[in-house]
Formats: structure tokens, C-alpha cells, sequence
């Protein structure tokens, strides 16, 4: 079975990820052109770093409401790999699309955080093949990048191993996404 939503890379705004993720969904919706129009404060930090939002502050989840309708999933539910992956097919034969929090392996061996959290968004799957795909960035652009579902898994391990050792962590990213959310494009007015 192969399942592929809409997804835009060619938003008005480069900025990080998660705010691209979010872009990339909504820009299917009618009413895209003013949700940007009147949410589309730039702002630009110390480190040079190009964010949407206003006074100096990202955009927080509710920001994209009425566009977008997050429904966030405990990341602890599942008693198997098999039922991660059940989720993940199923929200996106729903017609939602998954945001996911994933831990990946520091590639510098003297780094002091051993796993990196990144957040992703599947919009597309293939059961087949057991692939998912997402946007990654690489070379300053994002495309389309396919992730299998065994690496899905072992992420999802280590973004809960980071969890367990960072308990604060769960809490403070809140504002920007869960660790864990199906996200639905909200059509009808």
C-alpha cells in the first residue's frame, strides 16, 4: 500500500525545520496566501538564524490554528516496535499527517550528548517497501529523503533514552511541537 499527502517544498520562507515542516503542510489549504500574509514576521537571532514569527519570538503551535490541528500521542504507548509503526500507517491513511521527534547517534565521538533530537514529518508511506518519507535538509535544501521502518524505530528508541535522561526536555519543547503529534489540515472553515 502506498499512501502520499500533500506536501509543498517550495514555501515563501526558509527557516528551520520545524516551521518548514509546518509550511510545507499548510500551503495546500485555501486559505495559506493570508494565514502567511498575517503570521509572517521575520526575525533574525544573534547566531544569524532566520525564524517566522513575531517580535523576536518563534511561532508556537497555536499559531497555526485554524490551518493546522495538532493532536498530540503519548510516545510511551507502544508495547512494540510493531505498534509504532501500526500508528504511524494508520495517521497517515487517516489523511494526517505524523510529526515525530527522532533521537540520532552524535556523529562526533567526543560530543558530550551523544543523541541528537530532530523533529520529522511523514508524508508519505509505502508498506511495501517499508518506507516512510520526509524532508531533510542537506546542502542547505530540503528534499525528499526515504526513512525505513526500522530506523524509525531505533530513533524513536533514542529520542525516548534522551527523554528518560532529560526530563525537562519533554516540557520546554511543548511551545514548537510534541514529541509525538498527528497533524490534520483543517479544510473546512
Amino acid at each position: 500500500m502506498q499512501i502520499r499527502l500533500p506536501f509543498h517544498y517550495d514555501v515563501e520562507i526558509f527557516s528551520e525545520c520545524f516551521t518548514f515542516y509546518k509550511l510545507g503542510m499548510m500551503k495546500s489549504h485555501r486559505d495559506y496566501d493570508a494565514w502567511l500574509f498575517n503570521h509572517g514576521g521575520i526575525f533574525m537571532n544573534e547566531a544569524y538564524n532566520t525564524y517566522l514569527g513575531r517580535q523576536g519570538q518563534r511561532l508556537r503551535m497555536e499559531d497555526y490554528a485554524p490551518l493546522l490541528a495538532f493532536s498530540p500521542i503519548d510516545h510511551t504507548a507502544f508495547s512494540s516496535d510493531e505498534e509504532l509503526i501500526a500508528a504511524i500507517v494508520g495517521i497517515l491513511s487517516d489523511g494526517e499527517y505524523v510529526m515525530l521527534e527522532q533521537g540520532f547517534e552524535s556523529p562526533d565521538p567526543q560530543d558530550p550528548e551523544p543523541i541528537r533530537l530532530h523533529e520529522t514529518v511523514f508524508y508519505a508511506v509505502d508498506t511495501d517497501k517499508r518506507t516512510v518519507c520526509h524532508p531533510d535538509l542537506r546542502g542547505g535544501v530540503f528534499r525528499e529523503q526515504e526513512q525505513t521502518f526500522e530506523e524509525i524505530v531505533e530513533a524513536h528508541k533514542r529520542m525516548q533514552i534522551y527523554y528518560d535522561q532529560h526530563e525537562y526536555f519533554a516540557r520546554q519543547v511543548k511551545e514548537t511541537h510534541f514529541a509525538f503529534s498527528r497533524v490534520k489540515v483543517c479544510h473546512e472553515a
